[in-house]
């Protein structure tokens, strides 16, 4: 088989299985985390002494079939540009960078259910 023709078969697939795919719920929050010490010389909104980051989650359970479902998570990180603004240090990952983080994932397959024994 030409690659094409297998390309084009993959992507059938795909398509075939995100559509049939069901959003069974939604749930996600924004936060902006912040934190600062009174450290001398420092006053204690020195942006010196001072972290901070947003973060934005995201989680989405799937329904793959009957017997077949699942969890994704998601969360992004950001400074917005504040960083050696607001604060000089960030939360988590060491990096002022944007980051996007795959939190949880996973799949629950009722697969003998209804089989006798």
């Amino acid at each position: 088989m030409n690659r094409n023709f297998k390309t084009g078969v993959a992507a059938l697939l795909f398509t075939t299985t995100v559509s049939a795919v069901e959003i069974s719920n939604f749930s996600g929050d924004a936060r902006f985390y912040y934190g600062t010490s009174d450290d001398y010389p420092k006053g204690l909104f020195d942006k010196s002494s001072s972290l901070g980051q947003f973060a934005v989650a995201a989680d989405l359970g799937l329904v793959f079939t009957e017997s077949v479902s699942g969890n994704i998570g998601v969360s992004y990180l950001s400074t917005l540009g504040l960083d050696k603004v607001a604060f000089d240090y960030v939360y988590a990952g060491g990096t002022t960078k944007d980051q996007l983080w795959l939190d949880e994932i996973n799949f629950d397959a009722k697969l003998l259910e209804g089989t006798k024994l």
